[in-house]
């Protein structure tokens, strides 16, 4: 048995493990996705075949499998994430979803095909719907319609996670309006069982022809039989060209039938216009299952080969730990200040600091001068308040003048006026009027972050 936690190569940042997946242009490994910091992500990765890996025309349709589903985004459509090419190896990561395809559910290696519960089918046929509505309605950068058909639908490109939610994938033969590469004049690509039969005559492929592939991967889900019964393509052939409904083997089925006979008309134009409307059809018959439901069935049907794929993903997220990068020192930002700026700004702080003591103090002793001014007492007792005043006055503006030597010359002009104290105050309010105001206080300096 392979081991699906066996490293196989690294390309660019991606380490591929075991192959989980295997179809006509490319395999499907388990990978991871390894980034600076120790940052991973599990992905699953599409790998093109070593012997069309040189081959410029299957290489340009593998690159238009990835241009076209990156233009959907839907949760019932398997998102790509990246494309990778590099020398020989060109890659296409997309989501992982943990399940399995509704071919390998219903396969007879996983208890043969038998017809499954009615709601679980109109469940995970409803989720294909809305995933194929999503493409059919998707749009280029410019907001036009790409036009864009699957081509392909049937059981091997429809996904079932554990989650119990089913998702349309692989766009490899899908035909878009603008896609770079076309499929050559004359070719039919798909499968033959769920090939709507209006592409066997050469006709275009619309969204109609996804609508009858949908509803062939019904009736099969419901029946649990071939819709066009043989199995050989050469036998199959003239049951797809004729397209006669078939109704379900099954009891009290009429409503199913009725809407099931629209989705696989032989005419385009009879069945539904949309897969939308289809959706919407199906529900007005059938209550879906809840997801839980769905997800105890694919539990149920899925065995073994999930828990060896469970097993395989913890032994690569135990055993392959991407490489730590040495941590750099951030740059610093344009606006954050060094250490030296810093101190400067702490500085300049100080001294605007003291200049507003002095200016303070000599405010304080011209209002008490001219309160004693205005104070009912002897001329003599004005006088002395006066001088008293002027001395206070003195003395505080020679105390904040020693205290800061940048304060203006006008400070100690101040400390040293007459003893009148008319003169004292204008002396003030002259200082006060010229004292400079301190710079505003400069933003601290940022602490250093990570820029990275």
């Amino acid at each position: 048995m392979q081991d699906l936690a066996a490293l196989e190569g690294l390309v660019g940042r991606y380490m591929l493990f075991g192959r989980i997946g295997s179809g006509g242009m490319a395999a499907v490994h388990l990978g991871r996705r390894v980034g600076p910091a120790g940052f991973s992500r599990l992905v699953a990765v599409k790998r093109l075949h070593p012997h069309l890996a040189t081959d410029v025309a299957f290489t340009q349709a593998f690159l238009d499998e990835a241009r076209l589903a990156a233009r959907v985004s839907h949760p019932n459509v398997v998102s790509i994430d990246d494309v990778v090419v590099d020398g020989e190896e060109t890659l296409l990561v997309m989501e992982y979803v943990h399940g399995r395809t509704l071919a390998q559910l219903t396969s007879r290696d996983s208890g043969g095909r038998e017809a499954m519960p009615r709601d679980v089918a109109v469940a995970l046929v409803l989720d294909v719907l809305h995933g194929l509505h999503a493409a059919h309605e998707a749009c280029d950068e410019s907001g036009r319609p790409l036009g864009l058909v699957h081509r392909d639908v049937s059981p091997q490109n429809v996904l079932v996670g554990l989650d119990g939610q089913a998702r349309v994938l692989d766009f490899g033969v899908a035909k878009a309006a603008r896609r770079l590469q076309t499929t050559a004049d004359g070719s039919v690509k798909g499968k033959l069982a769920y090939m709507a039969p209006e592409r066997l005559e050469g006709g275009p492929s619309t969204r109609a022809a996804d609508v009858f592939g949908a509803g062939v991967v019904l009736w099969e889900l419901l029946a649990g039989e071939r819709y066009f019964g043989a199995e050989d393509e050469a036998a199959m052939l003239p049951l797809v060209v004729a397209c006669a409904y078939r109704p379900l083997p099954l009891e009290n089925a009429a409503a199913l039938d009725g809407v099931l006979s629209r989705a696989l008309a032989r005419d385009p134009a009879e069945r539904f216009a949309t897969a939308d409307a289809f959706a919407g059809a199906l529900l007005g018959v059938v209550a879906p299952a809840a997801r839980s439901e769905v997800a105890g069935w694919v539990r149920a049907r899925a065995g073994g080969a999930l828990d060896a794929v469970t097993a395989a993903i913890r032994a690569i997220e135990r055993t392959s730990v991407p490489p730590e990068e040495p941590m750099r020192a951030p740059l610093p930002l344009a606006h954050e200040a060094t250490t030296d700026d810093a101190l400067v700004h702490r500085g300049h702080r100080s001294r605007g600091n003291r200049v507003g003591i002095a200016v303070g103090a000599a405010a304080v002793a011209a209002l008490a001068a001219a309160a004693s001014l205005r104070a009912p007492s002897p001329p003599s007792a004005s006088a002395s308040a006066s001088a008293s005043a002027s001395a206070s006055a003195s003395a505080s503006a020679s105390a904040s003048a020693s205290a800061s030597a940048s304060a203006p010359a006008s400070a100690s002009a101040s400390a040293s006026a007459p003893s009148s104290a008319s003169a004292s105050a204008s002396a003030s309010a002259s200082f006060v009027r010229r004292a400079p105001r301190p710079s505003p206080r400069p933003p601290e300096p940022e602490a250093p972050t990570d820029r990275r």
